[in-house]
C-alpha cells in the first residue's frame, strides 16, 4: 500500500515541476523572442 501511495507522490511531483517549468520559462521564452525580434 504505502508504494502506491509513494508512486502517486512521485508523479505529483513531477506534474507540479512541470506546471512550474512551464511558469518559469513561460516568461523567459517569451522575453528571449522579443529581444530577438528588436535585433
Amino acid at each position: 500500500m504505502k508504494a502506491l501511495v509513494d508512486e502517486q507522490n512521485r508523479n505529483r511531483t513531477k506534474v507540479m515541476c512541470r506546471r512550474c517549468q512551464g511558469v518559469v520559462f513561460g516568461p523567459k521564452r517569451a522575453v528571449l523572442l522579443e529581444g530577438t525580434a528588436q535585433l
